[in-house]
């Protein structure tokens, strides 16, 4: 799924940025950030707008872009959301 929304991100060292969310699905999703912080195997905390919070690890970060594996899968329907409903 495809989504364009906005989310915070936070890792365990206290950086903090937002980043656009991208193809989320139930086991991860594409962020596409300017924070320069962001790194490969570094655990994150996104938090879209809601409040609600999804603990996840990062598989690749390139280019401004990263991949975040979710710790635990998503339900098909939380993934839906976070895609806009697509």
């Amino acid at each position: 799924m495809v989504a364009h929304s906005e989310v915070g991100i936070r890792c365990n060292q206290g950086h903090a940025s937002t980043a656009v969310l991208r193809d989320v699905s139930t086991f991860g999703c594409a962020l596409d950030s300017e924070a320069g912080w962001l790194r490969t195997g570094m655990f994150l905390t996104i938090t879209p707008a809601d409040g609600w919070t999804i603990q996840a690890i990062l598989r690749w970060v390139c280019n401004g872009r990263a991949g975040a594996e979710f710790l635990r899968p998503i339900s098909q329907a939380d993934a839906r959301e976070l895609s806009g409903g697509e």
